[in-house]
């Protein structure tokens, strides 16, 4: 019998008070400039609730790779590898997957080719895109980190149901949309015109 290692608690202490005392500021903020200000406030808050979120996702994820030597994008970029087959990808499908810049997807490359993670070489079938290939040494450290990895984000999702998580997903890839829509660019700049 493997035995599991006892992964830490990572049940959040509550900030309920301050999060009090900021919700009721957004409700007089959008009372005085919002058109809908019960709808308004609560979007708000889920907003401010995202960007909380994600703050946290980033200090708790930085704080284990760091270990591994990785970064959250790293991470992305070698476990996108390590999902198919071949272990090979185009440089455009890992920035897909990634959600990076050009630019920034370039430093992340070149970072984990100098450290002998990943193989970059030219696609034989178009000259002008590059192949991304996992080394052996790349997947002995996904071997390595993810078992750690999976077990960490399960912990942070534990108390969600599997329906729960499959809405909360489809909520936020509905909220993402929007988000990427060229009509939601153009109504910002208009607002603030």
């Amino acid at each position: 019998m493997i035995k599991r290692r006892r992964t830490p608690d990572l049940k959040p202490k509550s900030d309920r008070g301050s999060r009090t005392a900021l919700r009721a500021g957004i409700e007089r903020n959008c009372e005085e400039f919002a058109e809908d200000p019960p709808f308004t406030a609560l979007a708000v808050d889920v907003m401010l609730t995202l960007r909380r979120t994600s703050t946290l996702f980033e200090r708790l994820l930085n704080a284990y790779m760091r270990e591994y030597g990785l970064s959250p994008a790293k991470v992305t970029i070698l476990m996108s590898l390590a999902g198919v087959e071949d272990h090979t990808l185009t440089h455009s499908d890992i920035g897909r997957r990634a959600s990076v810049s050009l630019g920034n997807l370039t430093a992340l490359v070149e970072s984990l080719e100098a450290a002998k993670l990943i193989r970059r070489r030219t696609d034989p079938k178009d000259g002008r895109s590059s192949l991304l290939t996992l080394t052996p040494a790349g997947l002995r450290l996904i071997e390595r980190f993810a078992p750690a990895h999976f077990r960490i984000v399960t912990e942070v999702f534990s108390e969600l149901s599997h329906a729960d998580l499959t809405t909360l997903n489809d909520l936020l890839d509905g909220v993402r949309d929007v988000l990427k829509s060229n009509e939601i660019l153009s109504f910002s700049r208009e607002s603030v015109s």
